[in-house]
């Protein structure tokens, strides 16, 4: 046997003995050893972590969750209900923000409860908080937490700030702000709400204009969205447009004419059965729709109202007016 392999083989043997002996006079090293050699089971990190309920187990089963099983963030949280409650005081309940619990939110649907932050005292406030949301730290002294923060709207003056994230996909989610005092019972009462579906989410809404009419258009915004397009005596035509988008300026100019020959008798489209908005969408929500492109047209029939149609035809007056007629 050459002097190398001699070598090896006592390596093996001196590491075995060591596992051996921290096994007997140190197990919860040595499980922690043994599952960085040899990658452990979801199973096996719950089991471990109600074996040795310590915050060094805690720490650890964490950062293995977050690294092999993200998808089970949320339930690696809730098996620490049954540790004492003097130990409970000890265990950061929220998970620390990073890419991967983005991707558990945003790509896996995850709906989470957020904590932007940026003294840790103020995580204090969630310990024995009772959810079933993945609970989420963010500190607003991070770099990616702030850019985070710059899409979500929340400013270093907001905190702390709590919200719940609601996903359906990368670019389209919902999000509920607790605007409450900071304390843990209204916090408390606050996710139990959102868990018993009493919460209305968050919409973005311009000012109610004191003149909602311009050029013969109804000015939308987020808080008369609703009132507007479920008019169930009219079918509605919604155009989504930015001030700074340079098609629509001509498109806006379509819908103007569109609007006059409707109004004037000139097309088959009944006048008192038809009406047309428009919505700033940089600065107006609407809860479900998701503006991919600009300019957007959509048509509120009255016999559907919860399956608005999407226009994708030319864009002059008479192809409009044509595929209304079409769909009405």
């Amino acid at each position: 046997m050459s002097t190398s392999t001699t070598l090896v083989h006592k390596n093996i043997k001196t590491q075995s003995i060591k596992l051996v002996q921290l096994q007997q006079f140190c197990p919860l090293e040595y499980h922690i050893k043994y599952f960085e050699m040899k990658q452990p089971s979801y199973t096996q990190l719950v089991v471990f972590l109600q074996q040795f309920q310590t915050l060094e187990a805690w720490k650890f089963v964490v950062q293995k969750v977050q690294e092999l099983y993200p998808q089970n963030l949320t339930t690696i949280q809730l098996a620490i209900n049954g540790f004492p409650e003097s130990l409970k005081k000890e265990l950061t309940f929220a998970i620390p923000f990073d890419k991967e619990v983005a991707s558990q939110v945003f790509e896996l649907h995850t709906p989470a409860l957020f904590i932007f932050y940026s003294n840790t005292e103020d995580l204090d406030i969630l310990q024995n908080l009772e959810t079933n949301l993945l609970i989420v730290e963010a500190d607003f002294n991070d770099k990616y937490v702030r850019k985070f923060c710059t899409l979500l709207e929340v400013e270093s003056h907001q905190l702390p700030s709590i919200k719940i994230i609601e996903s359906k996909s990368l670019t389209q989610f919902s999000k509920y702000s607790y605007d409450d005092q900071f304390l843990f019972s209204k916090i408390q009462k606050f996710v139990t709400k959102y868990e018993e579906y009493q919460l209305v989410p968050d919409l973005k809404s311009e000012a109610i204009p004191l003149n909602p009419i311009e050029q013969g258009i109804n000015i939308i915004v987020g808080h008369t969205y609703e009132q507007f397009i479920l008019d169930s005596t009219r079918d509605v035509l919604l155009y989504f447009y930015d001030e700074y988008c340079d098609l629509c300026i001509p498109f806006t100019q379509s819908l103007i004419t569109l609007n006059n020959q409707i109004r004037q008798g000139k097309t088959k489209i009944k006048p008192s059965q038809f009406k047309l908005g428009k919505i700033n969408s940089r600065l107006n929500e609407i809860n479900d729709i998701t503006i991919t492109r600009l300019p957007t047209l959509y048509l509120y029939p009255i016999s559907n109202k919860d399956q608005p149609i999407l226009y994708e035809g030319d864009r002059t007056p008479e192809g409009m007016i044509k595929w209304i007629l079409s769909q009405i």
